[in-house]
């Protein structure tokens, strides 16, 4: 336990504990402490990991001081490679603005500081790191930045390992020396880095944002150069066709920059968020086989309730992202007053047409880079190259021709893995179908009965069919099932789930149980379907 030179007070509160004053061990003194914090404060709570049977104040109490007890047996262990260095590098660095991580190229890029108008109306200035002034404008215009300030240089440096603060230490630092010092103690090679890329490109401005990385934790800063390190920098530029760096060279370099660090005219320290695509695709994907969407070419035929759902939750795991990744809409509709009860999209996109106001919607989502909106899809386009095609129509006619279209024509590469997702049983089940070579198509969903045909899974128990006329709203050209967004959102999950291609190949949801149940499971073609055993 901690040695106290005299009697503390201790004081529970939230997820640390804090002693007013406290002394280690000395056989602890010069080893590195997980969650011991300069400010003498211990982390001993993850609330993200951690339930607390709260209505119980003895067994809530027991559980804090086995969590402490569990920190306390951690010090002076050799568990430097743990998450929890890295973890606290981030929670204890105490930024004082908003930056956002767009790059994906960890070479080198441009910074971009604008302001914008908060939803309460309050004016906030960010900082967006980016690899061109494009991606820079293209995140300003999604997060409704205006009043462009000023660019800058941006110099990333990724950790090779995990970056770890000696509890005696000051933090966080309060200028560029400190961070230099703190950076050569801990991770040279992290500062050969740095002081390479300041050296190749610093420019005469001065003015660099320099953000350093480990697996998902971020920390950054801004620092402004004096006009006399400026020369000094540059006189270290490698030259064309200029022989390997000596040695001796290096060492220059090295003390050059740390002489340097302590005539910056600031250290500002920042808040950095990783919002980079491949970022975000790699936390939603499920199994590391599962590779996403990323830089494929994927084809959502049909942007009403499913499609539009289905659209947001393909972006999300990569779809429209990568460097050849598109997604491509198709939907001649208009989208009208009728469809705000259960779509993606509102108000603002009334007698817009469902594909080009999908578009909109999702490029201001600001994951996706590379959305297309188009009209109808027809049979011609079969032939552009999709690695995946996904039928959310919901229209049995049109399933049958496009599996038709995709299971008999000769592609000269792979064929497109086809996805139909749908709702049946007048809005209670939903179902998804992963058609690819070898595995049952839609067509295979039916089978003959006599001269009729019959689902290969039944809709309803025996005596449990509704009376199919009572289960439409019926108009003139208006014919409509009336039923909530939920069967919708559960298809667009489905048809997620089916993008992996690792698991079922055939998916049911029910919402009543007039509907028998169904296991997920991977379908067999049949022998007798008009469509793929041709």
């Amino acid at each position: 336990m901690l040695r106290k030179k005299k009697r503390s007070c201790l004081i529970v509160g939230g997820d640390h504990l804090q002693w007013n004053t406290h002394e280690l061990p000395p056989e602890l003194e010069s080893k590195f402490l997980p969650h011991l914090n300069s400010d003498k404060s211990l982390c001993y709570l993850d609330e993200e990991t951690t339930s607390l049977w709260v209505i119980d104040p003895e067994t809530t109490l027991a559980t804090f001081v086995e969590a402490i007890k569990t920190r306390i047996q951690e010090w002076g262990k050799d568990i430097i490679t743990s998450r929890d260095f890295q973890q606290e590098l981030t929670s204890y660095w105490k930024g004082e603005y908003q930056v956002f991580d767009v790059s994906n190229d960890r070479e080198s890029g441009m910074y971009v500081f604008y302001k914008r108008l908060s939803i309460n109306g309050e004016e906030e200035a960010e900082v967006v790191l980016s690899n061109t002034i494009e991606d820079a404008n293209q995140w300003i215009k999604k997060r409704r930045g205006e009043k462009l300030q000023s660019t800058g240089i941006f110099i990333p440096v990724d950790f090779k390992q995990p970056p770890v603060v000696p509890h005696h230490i000051d933090w966080p630092p309060k200028n560029f020396s400190n961070f230099i010092d703190w950076l050569s103690s801990v991770n040279p090679d992290a500062k050969s880095s740095l002081i390479h890329k300041i050296v190749k490109y610093v420019d005469k401005k001065g003015i660099i944002f320099i953000s350093f990385r480990y697996q998902e934790e971020d920390i950054g800063f801004s620092v402004d150069m004096t006009k006399e390190s400026i020369p000094i920098i540059q006189r270290f530029k490698p030259k064309k066709n200029s022989a390997k760096k000596s040695q001796k060279r290096q060492y220059n370099i090295h003390q050059a920059i740390s002489s340097i660090a302590k005539l910056t005219r600031s250290f500002t320290r920042a808040n950095v968020k990783d919002v980079s695509t491949s970022f975000i695709v790699k936390r939603n994907r499920n199994t590391a086989n599962d590779e996403g969407l990323e830089g494929q070419r994927v084809a959502l035929i049909g942007c009403g309730t499913i499609g539009s759902y289905t659209a947001h939750s393909l972006i999300q795991i990569g779809a429209g992202s990568g460097t050849k990744g598109e997604l491509h809409l198709y939907d001649d509709d208009i989208l009208g007053p009728g469809n705000l009860g259960r779509h993606l999209l509102d108000v603002e996109y009334l007698q817009e047409q469902k594909s080009f106001a999908l578009k909109h919607f999702l490029d201001n989502q600001g994951i996706a880079n590379s959305i297309v909106g188009h009209g109808s899809f027809c049979k011609e386009d079969i032939v552009k190259r999709w690695d995946v095609i996904i039928d959310a129509t919901g229209h049995t006619e049109f399933s049958l021709n496009l599996s038709r279209w995709v299971n008999t024509a000769q592609w000269n590469s792979k064929r497109p893995a086809l996805i139909h997702g749908w709702i049946d049983a007048y809005g209670l089940a939903s179902r998804a179908l992963l058609n690819t070579a070898g595995t049952a198509c839609f067509g295979c969903l039916t089978v003959e009965n006599g001269e009729t045909r019959k689902s290969r899974f039944e809709l309803f128990k025996p005596g449990n069919e509704p009376n199919h006329a009572e289960q439409f709203r019926r108009g003139c050209g208006k014919t409509y099932m009336p039923f909530n967004s939920q069967p919708s959102l559960s298809a667009a999950g489905m048809i997620q789930q089916l993008c992996s291609q690792t698991g079922p190949t055939f998916m049911q949801t029910r919402f009543s149980d007039q509907v028998p149940f169904v296991k997920n499971q991977k379908l067999t073609p049949l022998s007798s379907c008009a469509i793929c055993s041709k």
